[in-house]
């Protein structure tokens, strides 16, 4: 770390190999952790942290799993904060993008999920069938001052599952909920299955 005046700049690297990581966060179904991160970036004392980092992930233990080919990446701009974590395994394949900005009176979340595919079996999720495959796209924002007046919507533009012989494929699922007031409303749409509710 470089103390600059009204700014401090840092820069680092971390490296690990099959660190206990489940053991410290006390999560049994956490194993250990091999990756390789750098960080650099300016704390200033008025505007406050603007940092980026990028980290690779070689081997993730997980439900007695291992992933592997993961890079978690991210920003953070005073009160706004961006992450991207991608896996390009063949268990899990898929790209997550999230943001959360704090800049706000309400703070807003924003998130995208692009799942390429998942294979559920080899996760351990689904030991029932033999083949249980599960592809979708994800997309949501809500502002969240409280639990109980979360005001926004998530949406499934697409998914597709495979369980054994059976195959199932969705064009689109939105949820959206609503605080009003003293009223809260939440609605479920899905045109694919000619269905709505609202509550």
């Amino acid at each position: 770390m470089h103390h600059d005046g009204e700014r401090n700049r840092l820069q680092g690297a971390l490296s690990t190999r099959d660190f206990g990581l489940g053991s410290l966060l006390e999560q049994p179904r956490l194993g250990g952790i091999s990756l390789h991160a750098t960080t650099e970036g300016v704390i200033d004392r008025e505007s406050g942290p603007s940092l980026y980092y990028y980290s690779t992930i070689s081997e993730l233990d997980f439900n007695r799993v291992k992933y592997d080919s993961l890079t978690l990446s991210g920003t953070v701009a005073g009160k706004l904060y961006q992450a991207s974590l991608h896996s390009a395994s063949a268990i899990a394949d898929f790209s997550l993008d999230a943001t959360a900005d704090m800049r706000r009176t309400v703070p807003r979340y924003d998130l995208s999920l692009d799942l390429r595919r998942a294979d559920l079996r080899a996760m351990r999720l689904n030991l029932r069938d033999s083949v249980s495959l599960l592809a979708l796209q994800l997309q949501g924002g809500i502002t969240l001052p409280s639990i109980n007046e979360m005001d926004g919507m998530a949406w499934i533009p697409d998914a597709y599952s495979r369980s054994n012989d059976t195959r199932l494929r969705c064009d689109l699922f939105s949820v959206q909920a609503l605080k009003r007031g003293e009223m809260r409303h939440l609605e479920l749409e899905s045109p694919y299955l000619d269905a709505r509710f609202s509550s």
